[in-house]
């Protein structure tokens, strides 16, 4: 393999990349090279699309990679290399050591075998750690990872852990997110997040979502919210995330057989309602599709305990039932009353009354529903995630401004009062103490940072009871500085020509 140098300025890579490609009849460097970890084997690529010197696309594309940054080591050899099947821009590279570090580089190859004067810009990637086996008897403070992900069809994802998690029980949809690898703005939306029921290890979880576009590549994301049967959230602490096909294959919708004239009917046991006890969340959760559940509150002031329960579906509502003992009025001893409610989420007990049909309410517990709605429901959901976080950089002198800017918080409470930015240089293991960024600004700037090193950004909602969400993570890996790139900004033509210059290959 001969020595190439790599693109190591954006600005020489615009000014001088087509001139030099066109002028040697070969074709254009390739750009926009991103790379993401699909497991711990392998790791997914993609680019934009080149063109050769008569602008029609190339034949297909070269990949160097290895362990060594030549970005940092100045130039030299990637360990190794090989070639995609054919001119498609996106491509899995696999038998990879297991969280390990790869620097990977491209080229393009016309229809002739003539390739690209130079190295894209180095784009790198961790393969995924395996999981560690538990200590005998010890405590279990091992977090779970995301082992792999697949497409079930094109409306659900399958995400495989390391080990048996647990959901949130409100909104777990919102602990997972899905964008498309070579364009992070355009997002899936996560419709719900279930257990998957065929797996018994309960390490599958389910994601339906909308509709995927096929052979895209996406990006799920797994939030902290996620957890082990031992508390542990997801790995780092933060998020894990994983590398899927998008799918055009339609749900299978499950047939129902019709009944024959000679079918006898099958005695079916009555559903048992889920008791939650005094918890008022538990109960929350199954108003989504009106399941049997039932949960104890108690008015202190009155020594009254009313029971609440979904008792089953009336058209597109929930019917619900108060009753109440314990009451000092022997009117209201073992007294009850009927409501219907909408079906759907509801993120506090607050909004679950107000949803209440009372008008369509029968019995003479009305003393008692009105003690139940004046109940404060304690706050303990975070504003919602911001969206659509994006990071670019410019250079100034010898440091680095990274820039963002994001999609706000949909603030749906609107008891948003806060946003922190975090960084950490430790690809997210740690972050600083935070900076509060107040809540309406989406846009910030963070000055004098060292080039060649990789930053991660988080940022997070605060609301007024001190809820933090998870936060939206974003990676960023500024250009090495030093003389050669002091050159191309004091704007010498003739040096950064010869920045560009590689070596001739033999053999192709």
């Amino acid at each position: 393999m001969n020595t190439k140098k790599i693109l190591i300025s954006i600005i020489s890579a615009l000014a001088f990349g087509s001139t030099v490609a066109l002028a040697a009849g070969i074709p254009e460097n390739v750009s926009g090279v991103k790379a993401s970890a699909v497991d711990t084997t392998s790791i997914g690529l993609n680019w934009k699309a080149s063109k050769d010197a008569e602008g029609t696309a190339v034949k297909n594309y070269r990949i160097y990679y290895g362990t060594v940054s030549v970005l940092e080591a100045g130039s030299g050899d990637y360990e190794k290399q090989m070639d995609t099947p054919n001119n498609d821009t996106s491509f899995v590279v696999t038998a990879l050591k297991s969280n390990t570090k790869y620097y990977f580089a491209l080229t393009a190859i016309s229809t002739d075998n003539k390739e690209s004067a130079e190295y894209s810009l180095e784009a790198s990637a961790t393969t995924k750690a395996e999981a560690a086996a538990p200590v005998p008897g010890g405590a279990d403070t091992i977090a779970p990872t995301v082992t792999s992900v697949s497409a079930a069809d094109k409306n659900h994802v399958k995400i495989v852990f390391s080990e048996t998690v647990q959901l949130p029980l409100v909104s777990p949809e919102a602990s997972f997110g899905i964008v498309e690898q070579i364009n992070p703005a355009n997002e899936l939306t996560v419709k719900s997040a279930v257990l998957d029921s065929t797996d018994t290890t309960k390490k599958t979880v389910l994601l339906e979502t909308s509709d995927q576009k096929a052979s895209m590549n996406y990006i799920v994301t797994a939030g902290v919210a996620i957890k082990d049967l031992a508390g542990n959230p997801i790995v780092s602490g933060a998020t894990d995330q994983g590398l899927f096909l998008g799918s055009a294959v339609a749900p299978v919708v499950a047939a129902h057989a019709a009944p024959t004239a000679t079918a006898t009917p099958v005695a079916t046991a009555a559903p048992t309602a889920v008791d939650c006890a005094k918890d008022l969340n538990c109960l929350l959760t199954h108003m989504a599709d009106c399941t049997l559940a039932s949960v104890t509150q108690t008015d202190d002031a009155a020594t009254t305990e009313y029971k609440i329960e979904v008792t089953g579906v009336v058209d597109a509502n929930c019917k619900v039932k108060y009753t109440a003992n314990k009451h000092p009025n022997v009117l209201f001893a073992n007294a009850s009353m009927d409501c219907t409610v909408a079906k759907g989420t509801y993120a506090t007990m607050a909004d679950f009354n107000k949803a209440l049909d009372t008008k369509n309410c029968a019995g003479t517990l009305v003393d008692g529903y009105k003690a139940i709605a004046l109940v404060p429901a304690k706050d303990t959901t975070p504003p919602e995630n911001i969206t659509k976080l994006l990071l670019s950089f410019k250079a100034e002198l010898e440091k680095f401004v990274v820039m963002m800017s994001w999609t706000p918080s949909l603030n749906t409470a609107k008891d948003l009062v806060d946003q922190i930015l975090y960084m950490s240089m430790d690809k997210g293991k740690n972050y600083d103490a935070g900076k509060s960024l107040g809540p309406t600004v989406a846009k910030t700037e963070v000055a004098s940072l060292d080039g060649g090193k990789e930053y991660a950004f988080k940022i997070t909602t605060k609301d007024a009871s001190g809820n933090e969400s998870t936060g939206v993570v974003k990676s960023i890996r500024l250009p090495q500085t030093g003389p050669a790139l002091g050159l191309l900004i004091l704007g010498s033509l003739g040096a950064a020509k010869r920045l560009l210059k590689r070596k001739k290959q033999d053999i192709l």
